[in-house]
């Protein structure tokens, strides 16, 4: 794949409908794909694997004379809680992530009448939001990091939407 020739060969090949084709068709290996991703998505920090060497992305300029794969650990108890909880533990993970949205669905039929319909639209979008995330995780192996960094942000929003509804 590093070579631009094969990569514009393997496109023309292997297109998203006929990923998304495959998925559909292969339930099992869909759920092995997205377990995979959540194990990732469970350490809260960007890893890479290439070939046998396994390293984390740093998050300093290069000019800030920091080594590579150097990492900032400021505001980072949050991470450090949650990748101690669920970190390689998927389908932990998974049930988390469902167990909120499940919660804040409980919440929207605790709201007064008037706000159910506001608040059932919040639900609506950061559900579908997650759901979106996971499934660009699903289709994209190689940038998982870019986007498990988006799945883990979504859930900590849920998080604190669901501290604000208990509230």
């Amino acid at each position: 794949m590093q070579s631009p020739q094969r990569v514009e060969e393997f496109g023309r090949e292997v297109t998203l409908p006929k990923m998304a084709a495959y998925y559909l068709s292969h339930p099992r290996m869909t759920g092995l794909v997205f377990l995979n991703a959540l194990s990732e998505g469970s350490l809260q920090r960007v890893r890479m694997k290439v070939g046998e060497r396994e390293y984390r992305l740093g998050n300093y300029a290069r000019s800030a004379g920091r080594p590579p794969e150097a990492q900032s650990r400021f505001l980072d108890s949050w991470s450090q809680l949650k990748g101690a909880i669920f970190g390689n533990r998927p389908v932990l993970y998974l049930a988390y992530g469902i167990g909120l949205v499940v919660a804040l669905w409980a919440m929207v039929l605790r709201q007064p009448a008037n706000l159910r319909p506001r608040v059932a639209t919040l639900v609506c979008t950061l559900a579908g939001m997650l759901a979106l995330a996971a499934v660009i995780v699903i289709f994209d192996g190689v940038e998982n990091g870019r986007h498990l960094f988006l799945f883990n942000a979504i859930l900590d929003i849920t998080v604190c939407a669901l501290l604000c509804l208990c509230v």
